[in-house]
């Protein structure tokens, strides 16, 4: 027996729901995520907080198999995901936490030690998911970075000189899945996302993928965190 989500999230969802039905592209767009995440975090319930942490490792566990059928001998996607289950387990120390996680930051912002050319898209950002869920496990804010200002193209001289091909910034929040899965501060979610839609060679996207993996999150991964968060 499913275990009904509190009327907040649930309505979150719904909403959600029909917006990825309507929008063109049928994507989900990163400050409803964020209104997501945030409804799980408003309770001081600590089922609460821990599902959030969970909707991280199911997300990612949904795209890891893309990773692991280009390299099956690269364990060390895996090995972040073990170390966040461990995590919100109780099972793994900071210590511990720590180091696989300095593995994931360095192994994630070089293709994992693979060449370039010999790793698709859907493999480089199926790794990046479980770097992004390890992080999220032990507390990191997804998408906390919304509220800020960055801006794209800039493009810097030795001499100090920089020129922007945008005259203004450009909002975090107004970013697609696709430029935010390369960030740092991102969410699980959009690297799962893009790694499941796009083509091998990126980043060209499949709307129908888009749609198909959204509803799974909205009304399977959402779901099966909050049931395992009970437990």
């Amino acid at each position: 027996m499913s275990t009904p989500l509190p009327e907040e999230l649930q309505l979150l969802v719904n909403t959600a729901l029909a917006e990825v039905n309507a929008n063109p592209q049928h994507r989900l767009v990163p400050q409803r995520r964020r209104q997501i995440y945030d409804a799980f975090k408003a309770s001081m319930d600590p089922v609460s907080q821990r599902a959030r942490s969970w909707l991280a490792v199911i997300t990612a566990q949904r795209v890891l198999p893309l990773f692991q059928q280009e390299f099956p001998e690269d364990t060390l996607p895996q090995d972040l995901l073990n170390a966040a289950i461990g995590v919100l387990q109780g099972q793994v120390d900071d210590a511990t936490a720590d180091d696989i996680q300095d593995h994931g930051y360095h192994a994630s912002g070089n293709t994992w030690g693979h060449d370039e050319t010999e790793i698709s898209w859907n493999a480089d950002l199926a790794g990046c998911a479980t770097y992004h869920a390890l992080k999220e496990a032990r507390g990191q804010e997804p998408l906390g970075h919304l509220n800020k200002f960055f801006k794209l193209g800039e493009v810097s001289w030795p001499s100090g000189r920089s020129i922007s091909e945008y005259p203004q910034p450009i909002r975090a929040d107004q970013f697609t899945d696709e430029d935010l899965c390369q960030i740092e501060n991102s969410d699980t979610a959009a690297a799962a996302a893009v790694a499941f839609a796009c083509e091998p060679g990126g980043p060209l996207c499949d709307s129908s993928k888009f749609q198909e993996f959204w509803i799974w999150w909205l009304t399977v991964a959402i779901p099966e965190a909050w049931k395992t968060a009970q437990q």
